[in-house]
Formats: C-alpha cells, sequence, structure tokens
C-alpha cells in the first residue's frame, strides 16, 4: 500500500464568536493537531524569508487566528502564498447579527464556561452589560457601543471573502441539524474541505461528530436563535448601522420599516 500523503500546512481564520470549536473539532477529525502562533513565530514571519518562516510550522498542525488583516499580511509570506497555495487558508465566519449576540451573553457570563479572556475590552463592556437588567438591554448597550468590535472583525478579513484561493465556510453551513442548520448541507461542507485539503476521510462520519452542546463556550449555539432576542427596533437598528457587513457577507436583512429607535 502507498504512504498517506503529508498533511498539507493550514491556517484557519475563524472570526470571534463564529463557531471556532467547529473548526477545532473539524480539523482535529480530519487528523490535524490545533496550534496557535506563538511570539517568536509572529517575529519570525517579519523577519525571515517566506520558506524559513514556513518551515517553523509543526507537520500535521493547523494554526489558528480571529482575523486576517492585509495591512498585516508580510509581502513576502503573500506572494509566496499567491504563487504556490501554500499554506491552505480557511475562513470562517457566521452571520453578525449572531455574532454580536454571542458577544453579550459571552460578557454576561451566560455561557457554560462563565469565563471570558479578560482583554481590557472584555473586561470594560462585561462590567456594562452585566449591569443590564436583562439581556435585551445589554443587546442595545452592544448595537450602540460595539460596532467597532463588529466592523474590525468583519470587515478587517473580508478580502478573503472573494480571493480564490481561500476555502470558505460559514457557521450556518457547518452546524448541522443540532444546531439549526441542515445535516445535508453540513455534509456536503465537510465534503467540500476534504476535497480542498486533499484528503481521504468519510465526510458523513466526520459530520456527525462536529457538533457539542457541551461546549464551554455555549449560550444556545443555535443557528436562528438570535431572531428570538432581537426586537424589530433592535433589528432595524443593527441594519442602519451594520447593514453594510450584512449585505457583504451575504445575509439578508430582515427589518421590516420603521424608525431605527
Amino acid at each position: 500500500m502507498g504512504q498517506t500523503p503529508p498533511l498539507p500546512r493550514l491556517i484557519v481564520v475563524c472570526l470571534h464568536k463564529a463557531g471556532t470549536h467547529l473548526a477545532l473539532r473539524l480539523i482535529e477529525e480530519l487528523g490535524f493537531h490545533r496550534r496557535y502562533f506563538e511570539d517568536d513565530m509572529l517575529e519570525c514571519v517579519e523577519r525571515d524569508p517566506a520558506e524559513t518562516f514556513l518551515g517553523k510550522m509543526e507537520p500535521g498542525a493547523a494554526y489558528f487566528l480571529h482575523e486576517c488583516r492585509l495591512d498585516r499580511f508580510p509581502r513576502h509570506l503573500f506572494d509566496h502564498w499567491r504563487e504556490h497555495g501554500d499554506p491552505v487558508f480557511i475562513y470562517q465566519y457566521r452571520d453578525p447579527r449572531a455574532v454580536l449576540l454571542s458577544e453579550v451573553n459571552y460578557l454576561r457570563r451566560q455561557h457554560r464556561g462563565s469565563s471570558f479572556s479578560n482583554t481590557t475590552y472584555h473586561l470594560a463592556f462585561s462590567d456594562a452589560l452585566c449591569a443590564q437588567a436583562n439581556q435585551g438591554d445589554a443587546l442595545d448597550i452592544a448595537l450602540h457601543c460595539m460596532g467597532d468590535y463588529l466592523t474590525e472583525s468583519f470587515l478587517g478579513s473580508v478580502w478573503m471573502l472573494h480571493h480564490p484561493e481561500v476555502h470558505r465556510v460559514t457557521y450556518e453551513s457547518l452546524v448541522g441539524e443540532r444546531g439549526g442548520g441542515t445535516d445535508v448541507e453540513q455534509v456536503a461542507e465537510v465534503a467540500r474541505l476534504i476535497r480542498r485539503l486533499g484528503l481521504s476521510a468519510d465526510e458523513t462520519k466526520v459530520a456527525s461528530r462536529l457538533f457539542d452542546s457541551g461546549q464551554r463556550t455555549f449560550h444556545r449555539g443555535q443557528v436562528d436563535a438570535w431572531r428570538e432576542i432581537y426586537a424589530p427596533r433592535q433589528l432595524r437598528l443593527f441594519e442602519s448601522r451594520y447593514g453594510h457587513i450584512l449585505d457583504a457577507y451575504g445575509y439578508h436583512r430582515e427589518a421590516g420599516p420603521g424608525p431605527a429607535g
């Protein structure tokens, strides 16, 4: 029997609150192990030739990022990637309305882990959101004051949405029936990635093991749960302020006519 070909070098860019646990589980099911870029590698990518940096990536590892801004993408590495398709890039995103609500619940400690990374931004808005009487009032604060969180996240990496060498995947297509999607779409999405990576795997078995409702960062993890929380005036406000993000990412506007409030 022939030898199994080596796994390609892989970088997964998964926006904050866009289902990182799904991407992690998926790449592990496909034989990768997860890694994050340590400081020495970040220094190396700025200083050394692309081949030197890529040589520091562990064989069989998938490296995770929450954003990939062009102004932080070293030109020598970008040129190498365009010429050779190495490393492979996966870009995962989610409906921005669900992302903002997920961030609200995360900072209000409504998820199973009841903790969050203690950046100054998170600490400040956690105090503000937790001080609100209910989830709706907290969402109001986020809609008015946390637009930079959405804008920087979605628009900072938006070039990946259209680049032909980037493999794109959505939370909605990957989550499956247990997360409010469909198993048919989930299996098809997994199969598409398997083909892109040049691997051999049973997409149905892999897909069946992805969704885990016990994840510590989960509040509900359902595709359409945000529709039950946003009041009509909040949807109108979201679309008036961040509708261009919905448009860019192909998510339908759903607010009816009337003042944003």
